[in-house]
């Protein structure tokens, strides 16, 4: 959430719900401006791919590629259609997954990118147009 939606918002299920937002297992992450949304985004999705026990698809290939791309953008080497790549990859594995941990990993990132775009988007360069046969 961005500082503006937390002034607004109640600290409980119902408000956490009305500000587009939940407590989960109520555990509340504080950081100011200086952090860098993508690098701690970067950190969750390495953690919830170790996490992952591997027995599903969605979870275990997913998370791998969404770790591999965000290891490609941390390295300088990503473009805005790795971020597409991102985008496209979080709605295919949330709710597919056999269990939460699927969910879990890709609620923070989708959240992240909507939110905080251009912590994303200072990471990457813009992607190059592929040229048509002519």
């Amino acid at each position: 959430m961005t500082a503006e939606e937390v002034e607004q918002a109640t600290l409980d299920y119902e408000g956490m719900v009305k500000a587009g937002s939940m407590l989960g297992s109520g555990g509340v992450i504080v950081m100011d401006e200086t952090t860098d949304v993508f690098m701690t985004t970067y950190n969750l999705i390495h953690f919830y791919n170790h996490e992952s026990c591997g027995w599903c698809t969605p979870c275990r290939e997913g998370t791998d590629w969404l770790l591999k791309l965000f290891k490609k953008i941390a390295r300088g080497e990503g473009t805005t259609a790795d971020l597409d790549t991102i985008r496209r990859l979080c709605p295919n594995i949330e709710g597919r997954s056999h269990c939460p941990l699927g969910d879990a990993a890709v609620w923070p990132i989708t959240s992240a990118m909507k939110k905080f775009p251009e912590d994303f988007l200072k990471h990457v360069k813009p992607a190059t147009a592929v040229p048509s046969a002519a």
